[in-house]
């Protein structure tokens, strides 16, 4: 454990779409201020990487 806990403006919680997404939105727009993504899960993703779905396209209306 470290003796002083990072210090961050914005904390996102989880990195599936979403959480990817805003945090392209602060590099974009908010380019000054720190950020950290949490997911209980190694691999970034949420449900596009637990699950497989092959020949599948997403429906998300976010430019991915």
């Amino acid at each position: 454990m470290l003796a002083t806990p990072p210090d961050f403006d914005v904390l996102i919680v989880g990195a599936g779409i979403s959480g990817i997404g805003m945090a392209a939105h602060m590099e974009s727009k908010a380019p000054h201020h720190t950020y950290a993504i949490l997911d209980r899960r190694d691999n970034l993703g949420g449900t596009w990487d637990l699950f497989r779905y092959p020949g599948i396209r997403s429906d998300s209306d976010m430019h991915t």
